[in-house]
């Protein structure tokens, strides 16, 4: 597997073995696939020593390992993390086909490092409009 750093914010890779469709690069209902997220350091001060883990209030996936570490990040610089694993649910539409995706593309992902808002160490973004 080859992961870069640029313009993407997450890169999904679904080889894994339980699934039993081949893998396409794509998240697809009823796969278990591992997500690599891109971070960016956007404040003026280090990050060391990060425990970290994804969190989800949805009931259409499951985080089966969602924890992840950074030892050492410079200011403003990136990098990838993970793998956060995820398994989607087969019913990843609500009953009545309502099927929302949202876009994060070009949007900036932001650390919180506990200068403003304590405790920090949250990563966060917003939807495009």
């Amino acid at each position: 597997m080859h992961i870069e750093l640029g313009e993407l914010l997450f890169y999904i890779d679904d080889s894994n073995p339980s699934n039993t469709e081949p893998s396409n690069g794509i998240a697809n209902p009823g796969e278990i696939v591992d997500m690599y997220i891109y971070l960016e350091n956007l404040s003026s001060n280090i990050i060391e020593n990060l425990d970290a883990y994804v969190t989800t209030s949805s009931s259409k996936l499951d985080i089966i390992q969602g924890d992840f570490s950074i030892d050492y990040l410079n200011a403003q610089n990136e990098t990838i993390v993970g793998p956060v694993t995820l398994y989607l649910h087969n019913d990843i539409t609500s009953s009545d086909d309502t099927d929302l995706i949202l876009n994060t593309k070009g949007r900036k992902y932001l650390i919180d490092d506990g200068h403003i808002n304590m405790p920090g160490g949250e990563v966060y973004t917003a939807p495009i409009d």
